[in-house]
Protein backbone atom coordinates (compact mmCIF):
# COMPACT_ATOMS: atom_id res chain seq x y z
CA UNK A 1 0.00 0.00 0.00
CA UNK A 2 1.39 3.39 -0.95
CA UNK A 3 0.81 7.05 -0.31
CA UNK A 4 -2.26 8.88 -1.57
CA UNK A 5 -3.12 12.56 -1.04
CA UNK A 6 -0.37 12.89 1.54
CA UNK A 7 -1.68 10.05 3.73
CA UNK A 8 0.36 7.08 4.82
CA UNK A 9 -0.42 4.03 2.66
CA UNK A 10 -3.12 1.94 4.31
CA UNK A 11 -3.78 4.66 6.87
CA UNK A 12 -6.02 7.72 6.89
CA UNK A 13 -3.59 10.03 8.65
CA UNK A 14 -4.89 10.87 12.14
CA UNK A 15 -5.16 9.37 15.62
CA UNK A 16 -7.97 10.69 17.79
CA UNK A 17 -7.07 11.74 21.34
CA UNK A 18 -9.78 12.35 23.94
CA UNK A 19 -9.26 13.45 27.54
CA UNK A 20 -12.44 12.66 29.49
CA UNK A 21 -11.27 14.60 32.55
CA UNK A 22 -10.71 17.91 30.76
CA UNK A 23 -13.00 17.37 27.78
CA UNK A 24 -10.18 18.27 25.38
CA UNK A 25 -10.36 16.51 21.99
CA UNK A 26 -7.52 16.71 19.46
CA UNK A 27 -5.56 14.46 17.12
CA UNK A 28 -2.05 13.14 16.47
CA UNK A 29 -0.64 12.69 12.95
CA UNK A 30 -0.23 9.00 12.14
CA UNK A 31 2.81 9.89 10.07
CA UNK A 32 4.74 10.42 13.30
CA UNK A 33 4.59 6.65 13.84
CA UNK A 34 4.95 5.38 10.29
CA UNK A 35 7.83 3.05 11.23
CA UNK A 36 5.55 0.94 13.42
CA UNK A 37 3.62 -1.90 11.81
CA UNK A 38 0.01 -2.93 12.39
CA UNK A 39 -2.46 -1.98 15.07
CA UNK A 40 -0.27 -3.67 17.66
CA UNK A 41 2.93 -1.83 16.72
CA UNK A 42 1.25 1.52 16.12
CA UNK A 43 -0.81 1.22 19.28
CA UNK A 44 2.12 0.36 21.51
CA UNK A 45 4.25 3.23 20.18
CA UNK A 46 1.49 5.80 20.70
CA UNK A 47 0.50 4.35 24.08
CA UNK A 48 4.00 4.67 25.54
CA UNK A 49 4.14 8.28 24.38
CA UNK A 50 0.77 9.08 25.97
CA UNK A 51 0.99 7.24 29.30
CA UNK A 52 2.49 8.91 32.37
CA UNK A 53 5.66 6.90 32.89
CA UNK A 54 5.46 7.40 36.66
CA UNK A 55 2.15 5.52 36.53
CA UNK A 56 3.66 2.41 34.95
CA UNK A 57 7.02 2.52 36.76
CA UNK A 58 5.64 1.67 40.21
CA UNK A 59 2.43 -0.37 40.08
CA UNK A 60 2.44 -2.06 43.51
CA UNK A 61 -0.46 0.11 44.71
CA UNK A 62 -2.26 0.43 41.36
CA UNK A 63 -5.46 -1.28 40.21
CA UNK A 64 -5.70 -0.31 36.54
CA UNK A 65 -8.82 1.72 37.32
CA UNK A 66 -7.03 5.03 37.86
CA UNK A 67 -7.76 7.93 35.45
CA UNK A 68 -4.03 7.88 34.61
CA UNK A 69 -4.51 4.60 32.75
CA UNK A 70 -4.66 5.13 28.99
CA UNK A 71 -6.98 3.11 26.76
CA UNK A 72 -6.06 2.70 23.10
CA UNK A 73 -7.94 1.24 20.13
CA UNK A 74 -5.90 0.90 16.94
CA UNK A 75 -6.04 -0.44 13.41
CA UNK A 76 -3.40 -1.63 10.96
CA UNK A 77 -3.08 -0.91 7.24
CA UNK A 78 -5.41 -3.76 6.22
CA UNK A 79 -8.48 -2.61 8.12
CA UNK A 80 -11.06 -0.98 5.86
CA UNK A 81 -9.79 -2.74 2.74
CA UNK A 82 -10.89 -5.99 1.13
CA UNK A 83 -7.99 -7.86 2.70
CA UNK A 84 -9.35 -11.16 4.11
CA UNK A 85 -8.96 -11.59 7.87
CA UNK A 86 -7.88 -7.95 8.10
CA UNK A 87 -10.71 -6.73 10.28
CA UNK A 88 -9.19 -6.73 13.76
CA UNK A 89 -9.15 -3.75 16.12
CA UNK A 90 -6.36 -3.77 18.69
CA UNK A 91 -7.13 -2.69 22.28
CA UNK A 92 -4.49 -1.99 24.92
CA UNK A 93 -4.15 -0.55 28.43
CA UNK A 94 -2.77 -1.45 31.83
CA UNK A 95 -4.68 -4.63 32.62
CA UNK A 96 -6.70 -4.85 35.85
CA UNK A 97 -6.99 -8.62 35.34
CA UNK A 98 -3.31 -9.46 35.76
CA UNK A 99 -2.28 -10.36 39.29
CA UNK A 100 -0.94 -9.34 41.72
CA UNK A 101 -0.66 -5.93 40.01
CA UNK A 102 -1.70 -4.40 36.69
CA UNK A 103 0.55 -4.73 33.69
CA UNK A 104 0.38 -3.56 30.08
CA UNK A 105 -1.72 -5.99 28.09
CA UNK A 106 -3.73 -6.19 24.92
CA UNK A 107 -6.67 -7.82 23.25
CA UNK A 108 -8.47 -7.37 19.95
CA UNK A 109 -11.78 -7.99 18.26
CA UNK A 110 -13.21 -8.40 14.77
CA UNK A 111 -16.42 -7.24 13.14
CA UNK A 112 -16.47 -3.90 11.36
CA UNK A 113 -15.45 -1.37 14.02
CA UNK A 114 -11.83 -1.06 12.85
CA UNK A 115 -12.93 -0.39 9.28
CA UNK A 116 -15.56 2.13 10.36
CA UNK A 117 -13.03 3.92 12.56
CA UNK A 118 -10.93 4.54 9.46
CA UNK A 119 -13.93 5.54 7.35
CA UNK A 120 -14.68 8.09 10.10
CA UNK A 121 -11.18 9.52 9.68
CA UNK A 122 -8.98 7.91 12.33
CA UNK A 123 -6.37 5.15 12.47
CA UNK A 124 -6.61 4.90 16.23
CA UNK A 125 -8.24 6.29 19.35
CA UNK A 126 -6.55 7.26 22.62
CA UNK A 127 -8.74 7.81 25.70
CA UNK A 128 -7.21 9.49 28.76
CA UNK A 129 -8.64 10.62 32.09
CA UNK A 130 -12.11 9.75 33.36
CA UNK A 131 -15.55 11.31 33.21
CA UNK A 132 -17.56 11.96 36.35
CA UNK A 133 -20.76 10.81 34.65
CA UNK A 134 -21.46 8.14 31.99
CA UNK A 135 -20.58 9.25 28.44
CA UNK A 136 -20.11 7.83 24.96
CA UNK A 137 -17.94 9.03 22.09
CA UNK A 138 -19.77 9.87 18.88
CA UNK A 139 -17.31 9.95 15.94
CA UNK A 140 -18.62 11.05 12.54
CA UNK A 141 -16.37 11.96 9.59
CA UNK A 142 -13.42 13.30 11.55
CA UNK A 143 -15.46 14.99 14.29
CA UNK A 144 -15.75 13.53 17.80
CA UNK A 145 -18.23 14.68 20.43
CA UNK A 146 -18.64 13.52 24.02
CA UNK A 147 -22.29 12.56 24.55
CA UNK A 148 -24.29 11.84 27.70
CA UNK A 149 -24.72 8.10 28.32
CA UNK A 150 -26.65 8.24 31.58
CA UNK A 151 -29.64 6.53 29.98
CA UNK A 152 -27.43 3.73 28.62
CA UNK A 153 -25.70 3.01 31.93
CA UNK A 154 -27.06 -0.19 33.43
CA UNK A 155 -27.98 -1.68 30.06
CA UNK A 156 -26.25 -4.66 28.48
CA UNK A 157 -24.08 -4.45 25.36
CA UNK A 158 -26.84 -5.39 22.91
CA UNK A 159 -29.20 -2.82 24.40
CA UNK A 160 -26.54 -0.09 24.49
CA UNK A 161 -25.71 -0.54 20.80
CA UNK A 162 -29.39 -0.34 19.93
CA UNK A 163 -29.71 2.88 21.94
CA UNK A 164 -26.79 4.44 20.02
CA UNK A 165 -28.36 3.44 16.69
CA UNK A 166 -31.70 4.95 17.70
CA UNK A 167 -29.97 8.17 18.76
CA UNK A 168 -28.24 8.33 15.36
CA UNK A 169 -31.53 7.73 13.49
CA UNK A 170 -29.99 5.16 11.17
CA UNK A 171 -32.16 4.02 8.28
CA UNK A 172 -32.88 7.52 6.97
CA UNK A 173 -30.53 9.42 4.67
CA UNK A 174 -28.50 11.76 6.83
CA UNK A 175 -25.63 14.15 6.24
CA UNK A 176 -22.26 13.18 7.72
CA UNK A 177 -20.93 16.72 7.94
CA UNK A 178 -20.72 19.96 6.00
CA UNK A 179 -19.12 20.81 2.66
CA UNK A 180 -19.35 19.26 -0.80
CA UNK A 181 -17.49 16.06 0.15
CA UNK A 182 -19.14 15.35 3.48
CA UNK A 183 -21.11 12.32 2.25
CA UNK A 184 -24.49 10.93 3.24
CA UNK A 185 -25.45 7.57 4.62
CA UNK A 186 -28.28 5.34 5.84
CA UNK A 187 -25.74 3.08 7.56
CA UNK A 188 -25.87 2.56 11.30
CA UNK A 189 -22.57 3.31 13.06
CA UNK A 190 -20.21 0.61 14.30
CA UNK A 191 -20.31 0.57 18.10
CA UNK A 192 -18.03 -0.95 20.70
CA UNK A 193 -19.46 -0.90 24.21
CA UNK A 194 -19.40 -2.51 27.64
CA UNK A 195 -22.07 -4.39 29.52
CA UNK A 196 -22.81 -4.34 33.21
CA UNK A 197 -19.56 -6.22 33.93
CA UNK A 198 -17.52 -3.25 32.74
CA UNK A 199 -19.64 -0.84 34.75
CA UNK A 200 -19.08 -2.76 38.00
CA UNK A 201 -15.34 -2.96 37.24
CA UNK A 202 -15.21 -6.72 36.89
CA UNK A 203 -11.61 -7.70 36.19
CA UNK A 204 -12.85 -10.11 33.51
CA UNK A 205 -15.00 -7.54 31.70
CA UNK A 206 -14.73 -7.36 27.92
CA UNK A 207 -15.39 -4.82 25.20
CA UNK A 208 -18.30 -5.93 23.01
CA UNK A 209 -19.08 -5.19 19.36
CA UNK A 210 -22.16 -6.40 17.50
CA UNK A 211 -23.45 -9.74 18.87
CA UNK A 212 -20.33 -11.88 18.97
CA UNK A 213 -17.16 -9.80 18.56
CA UNK A 214 -15.38 -8.98 21.77
CA UNK A 215 -12.00 -8.04 23.23
CA UNK A 216 -12.02 -10.39 26.20
CA UNK A 217 -8.42 -10.59 27.37
CA UNK A 218 -7.04 -8.41 30.17
CA UNK A 219 -10.29 -7.02 31.63
CA UNK A 220 -10.15 -3.94 29.42
CA UNK A 221 -13.92 -3.54 29.57
CA UNK A 222 -13.41 -2.54 33.20
CA UNK A 223 -10.94 0.14 32.09
CA UNK A 224 -13.73 1.64 29.96
CA UNK A 225 -16.05 1.35 32.95
CA UNK A 226 -13.58 3.10 35.24
CA UNK A 227 -13.56 6.02 32.81
CA UNK A 228 -17.38 6.04 32.78
CA UNK A 229 -17.10 5.43 29.03
CA UNK A 230 -20.08 3.32 27.97
CA UNK A 231 -19.51 3.19 24.22
CA UNK A 232 -17.65 4.49 21.18
CA UNK A 233 -19.42 4.75 17.83
CA UNK A 234 -17.88 5.41 14.40
CA UNK A 235 -19.49 6.40 11.12
CA UNK A 236 -17.97 8.02 8.06
CA UNK A 237 -17.84 8.28 4.29
CA UNK A 238 -14.06 8.09 3.96
CA UNK A 239 -11.93 5.36 2.39
CA UNK A 240 -8.50 3.79 2.75
CA UNK A 241 -5.81 4.43 0.10
CA UNK A 242 -4.50 1.30 -1.65
CA UNK A 243 -1.38 1.37 -3.82
CA UNK A 244 -2.43 -1.49 -6.13
CA UNK A 245 -6.13 -2.40 -5.87
CA UNK A 246 -5.87 -4.98 -8.66
CA UNK A 247 -3.08 -6.86 -6.88
CA UNK A 248 -5.12 -6.84 -3.68
CA UNK A 249 -8.12 -8.35 -5.49
CA UNK A 250 -5.90 -10.98 -7.14
CA UNK A 251 -4.55 -11.98 -3.72
CA UNK A 252 -8.06 -12.06 -2.30
CA UNK A 253 -9.32 -14.37 -5.05
CA UNK A 254 -6.22 -16.59 -4.77
CA UNK A 255 -7.00 -17.14 -1.11
CA UNK A 256 -10.71 -17.63 -1.72
CA UNK A 257 -9.99 -20.48 -4.13
CA UNK A 258 -7.97 -22.25 -1.45
CA UNK A 259 -9.68 -21.32 1.81
CA UNK A 260 -13.35 -20.48 1.70
CA UNK A 261 -16.81 -21.00 3.09
CA UNK A 262 -19.58 -21.52 0.55
CA UNK A 263 -22.55 -19.44 1.81
CA UNK A 264 -25.19 -21.71 0.28
CA UNK A 265 -23.47 -25.04 0.90
CA UNK A 266 -21.72 -25.14 4.25
CA UNK A 267 -20.63 -28.73 3.71
CA UNK A 268 -18.54 -27.53 0.74
CA UNK A 269 -16.26 -25.40 2.92
CA UNK A 270 -12.62 -25.64 1.82
CA UNK A 271 -10.08 -25.61 4.67
CA UNK A 272 -12.28 -23.23 6.63
CA UNK A 273 -14.39 -23.49 9.79
CA UNK A 274 -18.03 -24.22 9.18
CA UNK A 275 -20.52 -21.77 10.73
CA UNK A 276 -22.90 -23.36 13.19
CA UNK A 277 -20.56 -25.98 14.66
CA UNK A 278 -20.56 -24.15 17.98
CA UNK A 279 -24.13 -25.10 18.88
CA UNK A 280 -24.45 -28.35 16.98
CA UNK A 281 -25.58 -30.99 16.73
CA UNK A 282 -28.92 -29.78 17.94
CA UNK A 283 -29.94 -26.14 18.37
CA UNK A 284 -27.28 -24.74 16.01
CA UNK A 285 -28.48 -26.89 13.13
CA UNK A 286 -32.18 -26.24 13.69
CA UNK A 287 -31.61 -22.47 13.89
CA UNK A 288 -28.80 -22.17 11.34
CA UNK A 289 -28.79 -19.00 9.24
CA UNK A 290 -26.38 -17.80 6.57
CA UNK A 291 -22.77 -17.38 7.72
CA UNK A 292 -21.42 -14.02 8.84
CA UNK A 293 -18.08 -12.40 8.04
CA UNK A 294 -16.12 -9.57 9.56
CA UNK A 295 -15.62 -6.53 7.33
CA UNK A 296 -13.67 -7.33 4.16
CA UNK A 297 -13.40 -11.06 4.88
CA UNK A 298 -15.10 -13.69 2.74
CA UNK A 299 -14.61 -16.66 5.06
CA UNK A 300 -17.98 -16.52 6.78
CA UNK A 301 -16.61 -18.33 9.84
CA UNK A 302 -19.05 -16.71 12.26
CA UNK A 303 -22.33 -18.51 12.64
CA UNK A 304 -25.58 -16.69 12.20
CA UNK A 305 -28.80 -17.97 13.73
CA UNK A 306 -32.53 -17.50 13.46
CA UNK A 307 -33.06 -17.56 17.22
CA UNK A 308 -34.20 -14.62 19.35
CA UNK A 309 -34.37 -14.14 23.10
CA UNK A 310 -37.67 -13.15 24.79
CA UNK A 311 -36.82 -9.43 24.54
CA UNK A 312 -36.32 -9.70 20.78
CA UNK A 313 -32.52 -9.55 20.61
CA UNK A 314 -30.51 -12.17 18.66
CA UNK A 315 -29.77 -15.46 20.35
CA UNK A 316 -26.50 -17.25 19.62
CA UNK A 317 -25.75 -15.04 16.60
CA UNK A 318 -22.32 -14.00 15.32
CA UNK A 319 -20.45 -16.33 17.68
CA UNK A 320 -17.46 -18.50 16.90
CA UNK A 321 -14.91 -20.57 18.80
CA UNK A 322 -14.75 -19.69 22.51
CA UNK A 323 -17.91 -17.58 22.21
CA UNK A 324 -19.83 -20.87 22.15
CA UNK A 325 -17.99 -22.79 24.87
CA UNK A 326 -19.83 -21.91 28.07
CA UNK A 327 -21.67 -25.03 29.28
CA UNK A 328 -21.56 -26.64 25.82
CA UNK A 329 -19.83 -29.83 27.02
CA UNK A 330 -22.24 -30.21 29.93
CA UNK A 331 -25.20 -29.44 27.67
CA UNK A 332 -24.33 -32.30 25.34
CA UNK A 333 -23.59 -34.63 28.25
CA UNK A 334 -27.05 -34.25 29.79
CA UNK A 335 -29.03 -33.89 26.55
CA UNK A 336 -28.01 -36.90 24.52
CA UNK A 337 -25.15 -35.26 22.66
CA UNK A 338 -27.32 -32.36 21.52
CA UNK A 339 -26.92 -28.64 22.14
CA UNK A 340 -30.00 -26.96 23.60
CA UNK A 341 -31.00 -23.49 24.78
CA UNK A 342 -29.04 -24.20 27.98
CA UNK A 343 -25.63 -23.49 26.41
CA UNK A 344 -26.97 -21.00 23.83
CA UNK A 345 -28.42 -18.74 26.53
CA UNK A 346 -25.27 -19.02 28.63
CA UNK A 347 -23.04 -17.87 25.79
CA UNK A 348 -25.42 -15.17 24.59
CA UNK A 349 -25.78 -13.55 27.99
CA UNK A 350 -22.05 -13.74 28.60
CA UNK A 351 -21.75 -11.54 25.49
CA UNK A 352 -24.61 -9.27 26.49
CA UNK A 353 -23.26 -8.67 29.99
CA UNK A 354 -19.75 -8.13 28.59
CA UNK A 355 -17.87 -10.94 30.35
CA UNK A 356 -14.75 -12.69 29.07
CA UNK A 357 -15.99 -15.99 27.61
CA UNK A 358 -12.60 -17.66 27.87
CA UNK A 359 -12.35 -17.07 31.61
CA UNK A 360 -15.97 -18.08 32.24
CA UNK A 361 -15.66 -21.25 30.16
CA UNK A 362 -12.93 -22.27 32.60
CA UNK A 363 -14.86 -21.25 35.72
CA UNK A 364 -18.31 -22.64 34.99
CA UNK A 365 -17.64 -24.89 31.98
CA UNK A 366 -15.53 -27.84 30.96
CA UNK A 367 -13.84 -26.32 27.90
CA UNK A 368 -10.31 -26.44 29.26
CA UNK A 369 -7.23 -28.51 28.49
CA UNK A 370 -7.52 -32.26 29.03
CA UNK A 371 -4.95 -32.04 31.81
CA UNK A 372 -6.96 -29.39 33.66
CA UNK A 373 -10.22 -31.27 33.17
CA UNK A 374 -8.65 -34.45 34.53
CA UNK A 375 -7.45 -32.59 37.63
CA UNK A 376 -11.02 -31.39 38.15
CA UNK A 377 -12.48 -34.86 37.88
CA UNK A 378 -14.16 -34.05 34.58
CA UNK A 379 -16.22 -31.21 36.01
CA UNK A 380 -16.41 -27.46 35.85
CA UNK A 381 -14.39 -25.59 38.45
CA UNK A 382 -17.44 -24.36 40.35
CA UNK A 383 -19.08 -27.79 40.36
CA UNK A 384 -15.87 -29.39 41.64
CA UNK A 385 -15.74 -26.89 44.51
CA UNK A 386 -19.42 -27.53 45.26
CA UNK A 387 -18.87 -31.30 45.43
CA UNK A 388 -15.76 -30.80 47.58
CA UNK A 389 -17.75 -28.71 50.05
CA UNK A 390 -15.97 -25.43 49.42
CA UNK A 391 -19.20 -23.92 48.06
CA UNK A 392 -22.54 -24.64 49.71
CA UNK A 393 -26.08 -23.31 50.24
CA UNK A 394 -26.87 -20.30 52.43
CA UNK A 395 -26.56 -21.32 56.10
CA UNK A 396 -24.45 -24.39 55.35
CA UNK A 397 -21.35 -23.02 57.03
CA UNK A 398 -19.20 -23.62 53.95
CA UNK A 399 -16.36 -21.28 53.00
CA UNK A 400 -18.53 -19.85 50.23
CA UNK A 401 -22.31 -19.70 50.52
CA UNK A 402 -24.69 -19.02 47.67
CA UNK A 403 -28.40 -19.09 46.95
CA UNK A 404 -27.68 -20.52 43.49
CA UNK A 405 -29.31 -23.94 43.26
CA UNK A 406 -26.69 -26.31 41.86
CA UNK A 407 -29.34 -29.01 41.44
CA UNK A 408 -30.52 -26.88 38.50
CA UNK A 409 -27.00 -26.34 37.17
CA UNK A 410 -27.79 -27.69 33.72
CA UNK A 411 -30.58 -25.25 32.91
CA UNK A 412 -30.61 -21.97 31.03
CA UNK A 413 -32.10 -20.18 34.04
CA UNK A 414 -29.14 -21.20 36.22
CA UNK A 415 -26.42 -20.18 33.76
CA UNK A 416 -28.09 -16.85 32.87
CA UNK A 417 -28.50 -16.00 36.57
CA UNK A 418 -24.86 -16.88 37.20
CA UNK A 419 -23.81 -14.50 34.39
CA UNK A 420 -26.03 -11.76 35.82
CA UNK A 421 -24.54 -12.11 39.29
CA UNK A 422 -20.99 -11.96 37.91
CA UNK A 423 -21.79 -8.92 35.77
CA UNK A 424 -23.59 -7.09 38.57
CA UNK A 425 -21.07 -8.19 41.24
CA UNK A 426 -23.75 -9.75 43.41
CA UNK A 427 -23.22 -12.47 46.03
CA UNK A 428 -20.90 -15.26 44.72
CA UNK A 429 -20.70 -13.35 41.44
CA UNK A 430 -18.78 -10.52 43.11
CA UNK A 431 -15.93 -12.93 43.87
CA UNK A 432 -15.96 -14.57 40.44
CA UNK A 433 -15.95 -11.11 38.83
CA UNK A 434 -12.45 -10.58 40.25
CA UNK A 435 -11.17 -13.35 37.97
CA UNK A 436 -10.33 -16.93 38.84
CA UNK A 437 -6.97 -16.21 40.50
CA UNK A 438 -8.23 -13.48 42.85
CA UNK A 439 -11.40 -15.46 43.50
CA UNK A 440 -9.46 -18.56 44.55
CA UNK A 441 -7.18 -16.42 46.67
CA UNK A 442 -10.12 -14.89 48.53
CA UNK A 443 -11.61 -18.33 49.11
CA UNK A 444 -8.28 -19.53 50.52
CA UNK A 445 -7.70 -22.26 47.94
CA UNK A 446 -5.33 -20.63 45.42
CA UNK A 447 -2.17 -22.61 46.20
CA UNK A 448 -4.05 -25.90 46.33
CA UNK A 449 -5.82 -25.26 43.04
CA UNK A 450 -2.66 -24.15 41.25
CA UNK A 451 -0.54 -27.04 42.50
CA UNK A 452 -3.19 -29.65 41.68
CA UNK A 453 -3.48 -28.46 38.08
CA UNK A 454 -7.14 -27.57 38.56
CA UNK A 455 -6.33 -23.97 37.59
CA UNK A 456 -4.12 -23.94 34.51
CA UNK A 457 -3.26 -20.24 34.52
CA UNK A 458 -0.52 -18.33 32.75
CA UNK A 459 1.18 -15.20 34.10
CA UNK A 460 -1.35 -15.18 36.92
CA UNK A 461 -3.79 -13.67 34.48
CA UNK A 462 -5.93 -16.14 32.58
CA UNK A 463 -6.46 -19.71 31.43
CA UNK A 464 -3.83 -21.04 29.05
CA UNK A 465 -4.99 -22.11 25.61
CA UNK A 466 -5.35 -25.84 25.08
CA UNK A 467 -3.53 -27.55 22.22
CA UNK A 468 -0.80 -24.94 21.86
CA UNK A 469 1.10 -25.14 18.56
CA UNK A 470 4.44 -23.43 17.81
CA UNK A 471 2.62 -21.32 15.26
CA UNK A 472 0.72 -19.51 18.04
CA UNK A 473 3.89 -17.68 19.02
CA UNK A 474 4.48 -16.53 15.47
CA UNK A 475 0.85 -15.58 14.94
CA UNK A 476 1.22 -12.88 17.59
CA UNK A 477 3.71 -11.12 15.35
CA UNK A 478 0.98 -10.63 12.77
CA UNK A 479 -1.68 -9.29 15.17
CA UNK A 480 -3.87 -12.38 15.00
CA UNK A 481 -4.82 -13.08 18.58
CA UNK A 482 -6.68 -16.23 17.59
CA UNK A 483 -4.89 -17.97 14.76
CA UNK A 484 -7.47 -20.75 14.71
CA UNK A 485 -10.19 -18.34 13.64
CA UNK A 486 -7.91 -16.40 11.36
CA UNK A 487 -6.69 -19.43 9.48
CA UNK A 488 -3.00 -19.52 10.36
CA UNK A 489 -3.37 -23.04 11.76
CA UNK A 490 -5.10 -24.11 8.55
CA UNK A 491 -2.55 -22.48 6.28
CA UNK A 492 0.39 -23.99 8.13
CA UNK A 493 -0.96 -27.31 9.35
CA UNK A 494 -3.97 -28.14 7.23
CA UNK A 495 -7.33 -28.84 8.79
CA UNK A 496 -8.16 -31.96 10.74
CA UNK A 497 -11.88 -31.49 10.11
CA UNK A 498 -11.59 -31.52 6.32
CA UNK A 499 -8.41 -33.48 5.62
CA UNK A 500 -9.74 -35.17 2.48
CA UNK A 501 -10.56 -31.90 0.74
CA UNK A 502 -7.49 -30.11 2.03
CA UNK A 503 -4.81 -32.74 1.63
CA UNK A 504 -1.70 -31.25 3.17
CA UNK A 505 -1.13 -27.85 4.67
CA UNK A 506 -0.61 -24.94 2.27
CA UNK A 507 2.84 -24.39 3.76
CA UNK A 508 4.88 -26.30 6.27
CA UNK A 509 5.63 -25.01 9.74
CA UNK A 510 9.35 -24.97 8.92
CA UNK A 511 8.69 -22.86 5.80
CA UNK A 512 6.55 -20.50 7.86
CA UNK A 513 9.28 -20.15 10.49
CA UNK A 514 11.78 -19.40 7.74
CA UNK A 515 9.60 -16.66 6.30
CA UNK A 516 9.14 -15.12 9.76
CA UNK A 517 12.88 -15.15 10.36
CA UNK A 518 13.45 -13.44 7.03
Amino acid sequence: MGDSDGMIGGHVGKILRVNLTTGVIDSIPTEKYDQWIGGFGLGMAVWFDEIDHDYITDTHDKTGFEPDNVLGLFTGPQQGTLSPAGSRCEVLAMSPQSSPRPQLSRSNFGGKFGAFMKFAGFDGIIVKGASKTPVWLNIVNGVCTIEDATAMWGHDSYEAQEMVWQTMNFGDWRSLGSGPDHGESTQRPAVVTIGQAGETLSRIASLQHETGSGAGCAGLGAVMGSKKLKAISCLGSGSVPIADPYALMDARMWLRNRISTQPDNLNAAINSPKPGVGFSPGWGVTNQGRPMSCYGCDQGCRQNTKGTSPDGFPLGAGMQCVDTYIAQTEDKAVNGGQCTEYSVYGDTYCQRYGINDFEMSSICGQKVSQETLKARGGQSWLRKLWDQGVIGPIGSGKKVETSLDFTKEHTKDFVVELMRRVACAEEIGADIAMGQVRCAEKWGILEEEMMSGSMNMIYWAGETHWGIYPVWAYAGLFQTRDCNMHLHNNVNQGTYANATATGTALTTVSEFKFEVQR
